[in-house]
């Protein structure tokens, strides 16, 4: 049996691991690295068991193609790429550029190589229409760090390390460490911080897994976000000088109109309790965390401005213990960065995130000039993880072309005319350049393959590229350089160009401090830097002072009547990552495959635990058993997001009203459902 170390690359973490594989190159076992310098042991049940899914009999090895009868046929690649190629020609020069779509999932954003090829790609064949999974988990993020960084990339990094008070807002981090978040020790950081005397405040509409094991726990009403943050916001006022950064005074006029006492008929919180979490702010060294559940509301983007405008008013903002910066992450524009265009449908303007997923299917299904002919889909599963399933198979159904390259065949891949073997993270060089703008230590990994690719599967890097210079559109602008990433001595150059990368960094194994540049740390703001510095235009933010006071509205209507509407929140299974992890091969317990709602709310409806129910929206309709549970809030329904039979984004209205006009970001949180019960147990 062979060892080897690597990293795992299901989510920003990167845990480190060891792979200990068979004589014939199967997975006999992955366990936690110990000795990594960041994750030091830890690990989350994904990692460990993503040996299933690299080795799980349905992977797909070899290229097919399906025939005039709907059926799969096993064909080489040569046949694969000519075929994809005289298409991707055909609409191009019939139907121009933008003809061709690129969507790419969360595996991509971990997949170094593929990740630059999918955006050069994009690049040279000059498409605005460029997607991916960030619209529906936290594309709000980028247009609020470009405005006050001037840079999309530049994150506020969550310093829990040196912290006295936490705040956490829509995140369950002991079940998902939290979005662009690389915590020292995994969640063993959020033990040792309450054993040394911190306190967390963990806002979250659910008594989630998070505030059951550190406490801390606030209730808000889901959509309620931005009205708390600008109250808090607005009750530190007095701690404003004429000196602070341009637009905060802008910021803070907003904030006046949602005091404590109006946030609180918003949100549900009490008065007070909002009043004491402004003084713990003012007064003790605090760090932010803000993630998913408010990324997927419908301020997004205006909630992150206000979070770090709150944190620079309180003093924690580019200090330790507070929010930190790596201002080397600007870096990462000149490599993925994409031209700004704008969604012919919607007029919204893509962010780094790509065009709003949720206007997809409108721009294949509406004629005219620049409308989607071809859809070339890489790593991801955009039928059943973004919104309005129904509407979306109605688009792939009309496309020229769809291809989907994965290592399985997904629900999108059952539509698709071609399906192309990729390859798992065990399979492939990589060098975490993700995760390294958010870690608080200078550290960058790298690892080769852990073993060899199945015969006839290919990284997506050398997919993309022969796609590329065989429609005449190479990525990197050259032909030559484009057929070295589908050579298959690739895999021979690239340990040259890392192995005296990973022998520099392994000096951080013994030396902290040995890549300093790289290392997040205070005072990146410091005197005359701080002019770089925005917390308000008028051109992206604009919009939103009118877009709350109508939103206000409807929150005050929704809660001043006890009506039959439930709001749907989602909710994250300890063993599920999206979809494409597929619950890391184990079958969760059959009450997390449920519907939950509080026991209130099931007498109302007269359920029992187990019963069977219709949960019915403007977009469509899914059938599933309910529980009983006392996390959940009055009010709303939560479902998990990723199972494999019931898709909740089916009930997510793909209306331009529920996309974001900030970021492009889709409101998948708060969803208006109705619920019918079908079927005792």
């Amino acid at each position: 049996m062979t060892t080897k170390h690597t990293f795992c690359r299901i989510c920003e973490a990167h845990c480190g691991l060891t792979v200990e594989l068979n004589p014939d190159n199967t997975i006999a076992k992955i366990r936690p690295d110990k000795a990594h310098p960041i994750s030091q042991g830890f690990v989350c049940a994904k990692g460990l068991k993503f040996g299933t899914i690299a080795d799980h009999p349905e992977r797909l090895l070899y290229p097919q193609k399906r025939n005039i009868n709907g059926k799969l046929e096993r064909i080489a690649w040569e046949t694969a790429f000519s075929d994809i190629c005289t298409q991707l020609k055909h609409s191009i020069a019939q139907h121009g550029k933008h003809a061709v779509a690129i969507y790419f999932g969360t595996p991509m954003i971990h997949n170094a190589l593929g990740v630059l090829a999918v955006h050069q790609w994009a690049k040279a064949i000059g498409t605005r229409n460029v997607y991916s999974a960030g619209t529906q988990d936290n594309a709000n993020k980028f247009p609020a760090q470009n405005l006050i960084h001037g840079s999309p990339w530049i994150m506020p990094i969550f310093d829990l390390e040196h912290a006295e008070f936490a705040v956490i807002i829509g995140a369950n981090p002991a079940l998902s460490q939290g979005t662009f978040v690389h915590m020292e020790g995994g969640t063993r950081a959020y033990d040792d911080f309450l054993a040394r005397g911190g306190e967390f405040a963990i806002i979250d509409p659910r008594y989630s897994e998070s505030a059951q094991r550190w406490g801390g726990h606030i209730p808000i009403r889901p959509l309620t976000d931005p009205f708390l943050l600008l109250s808090l916001l607005n009750e530190c006022r007095d701690l404003y000088t004429s000196d602070m950064p341009a637009g905060l005074d802008t910021l803070l006029a907003l904030a006046e109109k949602y005091p404590a006492e109006k946030a609180s008929t918003l949100t549900g919180i009490p008065t007070e309790q909002i009043k004491t979490l402004a003084e713990k702010i003012r007064t003790q060294r605090t760090t932010f965390m803000l993630s998913i559940g408010v990324n997927q509301g419908a301020f997004g983007t205006l909630s992150m401005v206000v979070m770090q405008a709150l944190a620079y008013l309180t003093g924690n903002f580019d200090v330790q213990g507070g929010l930190l910066f790596n201002r080397y992450a600007r870096f990462i524009d000149y490599l993925v960065g994409l031209p700004e265009h704008e969604n012919r449908i919607t007029d919204i303007k893509a962010s780094a995130g790509g065009m709003p997923c949720g206007a997809l299917a409108n721009e294949i299904l509406t004629e005219g000039d620049g409308q989607i002919k071809a859809l070339i889909v890489v790593a991801g599963n955009p039928l059943t993880s973004t919104p309005d399933e129904t509407r979306l198979r109605d688009a792939f159904s009309a496309l020229d072309l769809l291809v989907s390259l994965d290592i399985f065949e997904n629900q999108t891949g059952e539509l698709a005319d071609y399906l192309l073997p990729g390859s798992t993270w065990l399979e492939r060089y990589d060098v975490g350049a993700w995760d390294a703008m958010y870690e608080t230590t200078g550290m960058i990994q790298s690892a080769p393959p852990s073993r060899p690719l199945p015969a006839e599967c290919r990284t997506e890097a050398q997919i993309i590229a022969e796609l590329s210079w065989r429609s005449e559109t190479p990525l990197l602008g050259s032909t030559f350089l484009a057929r070295q990433f589908t050579d298959r001595n690739l895999d021979t150059l690239i340990p040259k160009l890392t192995d005296p990368i990973q022998k520099l960094f392994a000096k951080r194994l013994q030396n902290s401090d040995a890549l300093p540049w790289f290392k997040p740390r205070a005072g990146v703001y410091a005197g005359k830097n701080t002019s770089r510095l925005r917390f308000w235009d008028s051109k992206l933010l604009g919009d939103e002072p009118a877009r709350l006071v109508t939103f206000a509205t409807d929150i005050e209507q929704l809660y001043k009547h006890d009506t039959d509407t439930l709001l749907l929140i989602g909710r994250r299974g300890r063993l599920a990552q999206n979809s494409w992890v597929h619950n890391a091969g184990r079958t969760p317990k059959d009450k997390d495959t449920r519907a939950w709602l509080t026991p209130e709310d099931m007498a109302r409806f007269n359920l029992e635990d187990g019963d069977s129910v219709r949960v019915q929206s403007s977009a469509g309709a899914i059938e599933l058993r309910v529980s009983a549970d006392d996390t959940v809030m009055h009010g709303t329904i939560t479902i998990p997001h990723g199972l494999p039979d019931v898709n909740a984004n089916t009930l997510v209205p793909a209306h331009s009203d529920y996309i974001e006009p900030t970021s492009g970001m889709h409101r998948m949180n708060g969803i208006p459902v109705t619920l019918t019960k079908i079927m005792s147990k």
